[in-house]
């Protein structure tokens, strides 16, 4: 309880500053690629930092921390749902991205983000259940960053 307030301001102020260790994944074909059971390997890559490696879909981060991670994925078909895998297996605490259809020509976006804390040398990658992955520049992403300060 604050009681009588009678002059000034009461305001809360966060800020979140993305530091050097960000990556940035993207598709660059219109053509669609199945991944199931499979992790999702994007082609165009963008590194910021000397804390970010990446293999064949797979992220490694060099700094232990607090990260932003975002998928946003285009997607053709009746049924597209994908997870997060940390460390080599699902990311059970975070709900993948599911779309659902009878239609199978419906093109729609599936998309999920959260914050996560990841140690050192700890891994990341999206994991296809059934998806299929359209990209052309940058229409199908998996990026994320630490949380802190700038190096």
């Amino acid at each position: 309880a604050l009681g009588t307030v009678a002059t000034g301001t009461l305001g809360i102020a966060v800020n979140i500053t993305q530091s050097q260790d960000a990556w940035s994944f993207g598709r660059s074909t219109s053509s669609g690629t199945a991944y199931s059971g499979a992790v999702v390997d994007f082609d165009v890559e963008n590194f910021k930092g000397s804390n970010i490696t990446e293999s064949a879909g797979t992220i490694t981060v060099g700094r232990a921390g607090l990260y932003w991670i975002s998928t946003m994925l285009t997607c053709h078909g009746t049924s597209d749902d994908f997870n997060w895998w940390l460390n080599g297996a699902q990311l059970a605490a975070v709900k993948g991205g599911r779309h659902y259809d009878s239609d199978t020509h419906l093109y729609h976006v599936v998309q999920m983000n959260t914050l996560i804390q990841i140690g050192a040398s700890g891994t990341i990658g999206v994991y296809g259940n059934a998806v299929n992955v359209y990209g052309t520049g940058f229409m199908s992403v998996f990026q994320g960053f630490r949380i802190g300060a700038n190096e």
